[in-house]
């Protein structure tokens, strides 16, 4: 469950840090005092999409930190998959984000990716927002919802479908777009024996280009590099001119010193280390020289060669423009060119495979679509009977829900088969009691909505493992009596799972097990929210608030002490 949420620098929270219990946590306040920013920093750090507007001013950055534990097995499973888990089992995702629009996340202190926050998030936490009543009003989200309910065997008989689709929509692309058009096929193999050609005949060889360059490098330095190595030879060997003439070389100036040492070498025996080391160096000047000689040799080129050089780097160079930035990505277009070619060469055969490989998969894809139908048809059944005892308990006895499998048309020869079965999934509602079931969409009311919604939520929750579930305002639409039976189906909810739940109805809050006060403090000319935990004394003061009037002495006030008073008898017959 979430046990921890902290928010540093969101909008006009300036630093919040909030500790949830299990059970039923009821958030209430005055309109505008920052409720509906904790629901966004919240989603912010299950993935949601940054707004740096969101970033409190003059901060430079934003902050929400979240806190978890008892995770359950598949979230545990999934951190261990990425190397992320803790060693206590607990769980710290955080999201910063940043004046320039950049963001970071983080699960257990490690860098992680948006994708991977958002699928840990959906195996911890149910948001339900407000703008959940367009994704409940949309038909097409209706199917995932059924799944959802059906479970595994949806889950899996999806995942097949999705992969014949996939192929189905390969084969029938390559078919139309390869060989469906025999000028445009003709039209394709002409250009692509052409490309085959033109890089075969280049007879390419890797790294030819890298030694070209270097071979004219030489070339077009020629001349100074065949100065360079002769003069230095001249001064080795030959020596240079002076005022009397030519001098000796250093070759014959180092052999002098040799001689002469050597001679000294006969009265002190301690020249002769230094001897050595000078006949060494003549000898090293000697090969140098020899060296020199040849070097002068190599940059001895002809302007014929020159422009042969030239001539093939500029082939090669055309050759990468068109076809790769290197001479192994032209080698591989030329490769990929003749696999291409070879297809169209044998097309008929390859139509004939393509053709009998869709005929098998549209089989398999009715074999499948087939079986997901029967599935849904049985979990829809059970879903009907499941959401209408849930409406029957939020007052809504003569309610009638459906949900109806309308068959897709199928086309001789379609391109693509659906990913998502053979049918359409719609849910029907009739409200009251002689009405004729009409689109969910068209029919429901504000109030109906509310209810629908969390009819749909208990229903899940009896089923799924999602530790914690959130709802924005869930009494939108709802009052009096009817706020007290939505205060107890949560209060039901809350004894599978956490639920933290934002609310301006007295019978909701009043029927909170951590009961947190949202509010505007104003100091030092800026405004920040700041949430407490909620006393019981407090607790009954906030319920006379929102039941309405004057607390001392009013009849709001002794209200909300019967209400809060009949709650906790409710709760305790639940135990």
């Amino acid at each position: 469950m979430l046990y921890q949420l902290s928010i540093r620098n969101v909008a006009i929270i300036e630093s919040v840090e909030l500790s949830f219990e299990p059970g039923l946590n009821i958030l209430t306040g005055e309109t505008g005092a920052g409720k509906s920013i904790l629901i966004d920093s919240l989603n912010l750090v299950l993935g949601a999409r940054t707004n740096r507007e969101l970033i409190r001013k003059p901060a430079q950055s934003a902050r929400v930190e979240a806190a978890f534990d008892d995770i359950g097995p598949r979230a545990e499973a999934l951190l261990n998959q990425w190397e992320l888990a803790s060693e206590d089992g607990s769980l710290i995702i955080s999201r910063e984000i940043f004046e320039n629009g950049r963001s970071t996340a983080r699960i257990n202190g490690n860098l992680a990716t948006l994708t991977q926050v958002k699928e840990l998030a959906s195996l911890l936490v149910d948001v339900h927002g407000q703008h959940e009543y367009r994704y409940l009003l949309d038909p097409a989200q209706h199917p995932h919802i059924l799944d959802a309910f059906s479970g595994e065997p949806a889950t899996r008989l999806l995942s097949q479908l999705a992969a014949v689709s996939a192929r189905y929509s390969e084969a029938s692309g390559a078919l139309a777009q390869r060989f469906g058009d025999e000028q445009e096929r003709q039209r394709r193999m002409d250009i692509l024996q052409y490309q085959i050609h033109e890089i075969s005949e280049a007879n390419l060889i890797l790294g030819e280009d890298e030694q070209l360059e270097s071979e004219r490098n030489l070339m077009q330095h020629a001349e100074r590099l065949k100065q360079a190595v002769e003069g230095a030879y001249r001064l080795l060997y030959e020596g240079t001119e002076n005022a009397t003439g030519e001098g000796p070389g250093a070759q014959w100036l180092v052999d002098q010193s040799v001689n002469l040492l050597e001679r000294a070498g006969d009265i002190d025996p301690s020249l002769g280390e230094l001897t050595a080391q000078l006949t060494s160096i003549s000898y090293e000047l000697e090969d140098a020289i020899e060296t020199l000689r040849s070097a002068s040799e190599r940059f001895d080129f002809d302007d014929f060669r020159l422009e042969e050089v030239e001539n093939r780097l500029a082939q090669l160079k055309q050759l990468k423009r068109k076809y790769g930035a290197t001479l192994e990505e032209v080698l591989e277009f030329g490769r990929q060119a003749e696999r291409e070619y070879d297809q169209y060469l044998h097309a008929e055969e390859n139509v004939i495979a393509l053709e009998a490989e869709m005929h098998d998969l549209s089989v398999r894809w009715a074999q499948l679509s087939g079986r997901l139908t029967q599935v849904r048809a049985d979990a829809a059944k059970r879903f009907e009977q499941a959401v209408m005892d849930q409406l029957k308990d939020l007052g809504m006895e003569d309610a009638k829900f459906q949900v109806r499998l309308i068959p897709r048309p199928q086309e001789e020869g379609q391109r693509s088969l659906p990913a998502w079965g053979a049918e359409r999934v719609q849910f029907y509602l009739a409200a009251n009691r002689g009405e004729e079931p009409g689109p969910l969409d068209k029919v429901a009311s504000g109030g109906e909505l509310s209810r629908i919604m969390l009819a749909l939520k208990a229903v899940v929750a009896a089923m799924d493992d999602v530790p914690t579930m959130i709802f924005d305002e869930i009494d939108s639409g709802i009052s009096g009596n009817m706020a007290r039976i939505v205060a107890q189906k949560l209060a039901l909810i809350g004894r599978q799972r956490q639920v933290i739940c934002i609310t301006h109805t007295a019978q909701i809050a009043a029927m909170a097990d951590a009961h947190y006060f949202i509010e505007k403090v104003t100091d030092e000319n800026r405004t920040r929210t700041q949430v407490s935990a909620l006393a019981p004394e407090d607790r009954y003061r906030e319920i006379a608030r929102l039941v309405g009037g004057d607390m001392a002495g009013s009849v709001a006030a002794e209200h909300a002490r019967e209400m809060l008073k009949w709650c906790r008898q409710y709760k305790k017959s639940l135990s």
